[in-house]
């Protein structure tokens, strides 16, 4: 929702706009600075000539643990300002401004939203509300105010792989340790968010210390950032810019060691040793991910029908079953190898991302969306993949260990989708640790993946146990083509939100012509010219 605080604006005047988001229970939107994932709302003004807008203020974020990652933003309801500035000469009649705003809402998983809004200036009839000067002020008193107002002095230093932040407030030494300290960094790479920080309190100054971040200090423009006291016992909950001097030490508080410090030094100890599980853990978790998401709705149908494949293998040659698995896993973990890699690329760069990140993107989502509707006609019978194409297991002739290879490539395809329980810890983790350590939890995510099937593949006592061939596969594998329609419904679904209704239209006629192409191709089987009717339409679907 906008609301300005005025119908009416006047050449040269600035008028106040208060951007409200309510937000789902459970879900939350990202602060200027994300933290280790997600993305700042943006708001795409289509303004008039002349007209400018000012930087979101943004009231102080609150920490979202997404374990091991820590991300700032906000949930419930949050109300951020942007001014709008008239030129010194407006145009005549009714003003219209049309603002786009781009969300990321995040759940377990997260959704881009756009929302569509216009700014009603000096018509005769507004049908827009207005925030009074009462709610603008209201909206303005939960922002950060400027420590040097207070007459407060911030310097910053790096010491030993630190921050150190040396703040001199005008608070007595009793009500600063009333509080709960916390700092939010303007930008990324200052501090390492999900690290522990330890706060010294001598007399009326804080000392914060905090792991430093990835950049160097020359590469950060802004290098401050939010201090917030929180006081549990009253609810209360200031919050104070912060533009730090850049030092070369600070002298650290050292004769007077409370209990609270010793604590606090004893849960740092405490965390060493637990990062020295913490490979193992994620590890484990990546796998128990991997081994779950093949119970996803987007995976399932692949796995099942590659699992009953086994039964015609099996029959021919233990070792051949044996191939198919190894060709199969192979597939998965190279494909997830190769994510890895692009992600660590991106994130290297700057860019904050996380699995599912290209679900931001409206083309991929598209073609996502073709992928499992091709999936799901040939599921459906409309047509078969078999020899060495990506056959998931139901040709005329059982595929070769190409085609097994290729499948593997094809479930990772699908899976990327989709997330299960366990992953969002072991990814994240991934992201935070060097290279290796990071391709080492993306292969166990791809071993899990690969694990049913691969396990069924090597042990021959399990082919006894799996059912004969017979016409029941033909009905089960055509149910299984639903679950990948339900998917393209709500790829389809996240496509509308970032494009709007209108925009999945031509989606929508691109399936369709999918449809028609794969009828045309069946009835044109001995045809060389409907064969390639069939291909000119496919492709104009596709890339149409």
């Amino acid at each position: 929702n906008i609301y300005p605080s005025s119908n009416t604006i006047e050449a040269g005047e600035t008028v106040p706009v208060v951007l409200e988001q309510v937000i789902r229970p459970h879900w939350h939107t990202y602060w200027q600075n994300p933290g280790d994932s997600g993305e700042v709302m943006k708001a795409n003004w289509s303004l008039p000539q002349g007209f400018t807008t000012s930087a979101i203020s943004w009231p102080a974020p609150i920490k979202l643990p997404f374990d091991p990652l820590l991300n700032y933003g906000f949930e419930g309801t949050v109300q951020a300002i942007q001014n709008i500035t008239a030129p010194d000469v407006l145009p005549a009649g009714g003003i219209n401004i049309p603002v786009r705003f781009d969300i990321l809402v995040c759940k377990e998983i997260c959704i881009p939203e756009s929302v569509e809004k216009t700014l009603l200036f000096n018509t005769t009839s507004p049908s827009q509300k207005i925030a009074s000067e009462d709610t603008i002020n209201a909206v303005r008193a939960a922002f950060p105010v400027s420590a040097d107002v207070n007459g407060w002095t911030t310097k910053l230093s790096e010491q030993d792989d630190r921050m150190y932040l040396d703040i001199q407030t005008n608070i007595s030494e009793a009500k600063l340790k009333s509080y709960d300290i916390e700092f939010f960094s303007y930008e990324y790479g200052l501090i390492k968010y999900p690290a522990p920080s330890e706060v010294q309190i001598d007399g009326s100054r804080i000392i914060f210390k905090q792991a430093r971040g990835d950049f160097d200090l020359e590469r950060i423009e802004n290098k401050g950032g939010v201090l917030v006291l929180n006081n549990e016992q009253t609810g209360m909950r200031d919050s104070y810019q912060l533009a730090p001097e850049i030092v070369s030490d600070i002298p650290v508080v050292t004769e007077k060691k409370t209990e609270e410090s010793a604590l606090n030094a004893s849960e740092n100890a405490s965390t060493v040793d637990e990062n020295d599980i913490s490979l193992v853990k994620a590890l484990f978790f990546a796998l128990i991910g991997g081994l779950i998401l093949n119970l996803m709705p987007c995976v399932f149908p692949v796995l099942s029908m590659k699992a009953l494949s086994l039964s015609k293998i099996s029959e021919k040659s233990k070792l051949e079953a044996q191939k198919h698995g190894i060709a199969y896993t192979a597939g998965i973990i190279l494909s997830f190898l190769a994510i890895a890699g692009l992600l660590i690329i991106l994130k290297s760069g700057g860019n904050e991302i996380g699995w599912g990140f290209h679900l931001q993107n409206p083309i991929v989502i598209l073609l996502l969306a073709y992928l499992f509707f091709g999936i799901g006609l040939n599921l459906s019978g409309f047509f078969e993949i078999g020899g060495k194409l990506m056959s998931i297991g139901q040709g005329r002739k059982t595929e070769g260990v190409s085609g097994s290879f290729m499948t593997g490539i094809l479930a990772t395809l699908v899976a990327t989708p989709c997330t299960a329980p366990f992953m969002a810890g072991a990814i994240g983790y991934a992201f935070l640790q060097s290279t290796p350590v990071a391709l080492m939890i993306f292969a166990a995510l791809g071993l899990g993946l690969a694990l049913p099937y691969l396990i069924i593949s090597f042990i021959p006592a399990l082919h006894k146990l799996m059912p004969r061939p017979g016409q029941w596969m033909v009905t089960f594998k055509e149910f299984l083509a639903f679950p990948m329609y339900a998917t393209v419904i709500w790829l389809l679904w996240i496509l509308s939100n970032q494009i709007g209704m209108n925009g999945v239209a031509m989606p929508l006629i691109g399936l369709l012509a999918i449809a028609f192409s794969v009828w045309l191709y069946k009835q044109g089987r001995a045809s060389q010219n409907m064969k390639k009717l069939f291909l000119s339409i496919l492709a104009l679907a596709i890339f149409g």
